[in-house]
């Protein structure tokens, strides 16, 4: 009796390890959209208060539902007149940000085929900064920050069927589009470099 209950309890263990080594243990993303600095000043001195932002990023699943990872992004706006939170004079502007993130994800993915898949993530991230300012030396700096995100991801494997096996011969298991909502904080010299950003993207699965 015990020799069939271990052998049982070597059959589920089995077929649980096979279930878990079937599932995608990366992804990759990629997204755009813009950004709303938490400057309440900015709209002073550049067009208004939004600015482009374009990100990519890795992940890694020990378990389904939670992925840790690595992203970047970049973001540039043009202005002209006084830097906001610098402290220097300055005629026309191009201001970059480039912050990149550790982060950790939670999906509540419950099965393969699941259609809308939510999601929630925190990060802590290091922001690097550039200011080029015309007739003046460059500003530049960096300081550490934080980050929280959440979104919805769309299945496309049933939308786009054949497109969907094209991409599991490259070793895509899934495909997603998403739509994110952040919001960001990186603290320098009373200034916040962060805000409140809208994007959306595709994530691939494998």
């Amino acid at each position: 009796m015990n020799r069939r209950v271990l052998a049982l309890l070597l059959s589920l263990a089995a077929c649980a390890n096979a279930l878990a080594d079937d599932v995608p243990r990366w992804a990759f993303e990629i997204k755009g959209g813009v950004q709303r600095s938490a400057m309440a000043q900015w709209r002073e001195f550049y067009d208004d208060n939004r600015m482009p932002i374009y990100a990519f990023g890795i992940g890694y699943k020990p378990w389904r539902p939670l992925e840790i990872g690595i992203d970047t992004a970049y973001l540039q706006d043009r202005g002209h007149g006084f830097a906001p939170g610098h402290g220097e004079a300055a005629g026309n502007v191009r201001y970059r940000l480039i912050p990149v993130h550790l982060s950790l994800t939670a999906r509540a993915v419950f099965d393969e085929d699941q259609w809308l898949v939510p999601y929630a993530g925190i990060a802590l991230g290091r922001y690097a900064y550039r200011m080029d300012i015309s007739g003046q030396n460059g500003i530049s700096g960096a300081t550490n920050g934080e980050r929280y995100r959440i979104g919805l991801q769309l299945l496309l494997d049933h939308i786009e069927p054949s497109a969907a096996e094209g991409m599991q011969t490259y070793g895509i298991d899934n495909t997603y589009f998403f739509l994110e909502y952040q919001e960001s904080k990186a603290k320098i010299a009373g200034s916040d470099l962060g805000g409140k950003a809208w994007l959306g993207g595709l994530l691939l699965e494998f």
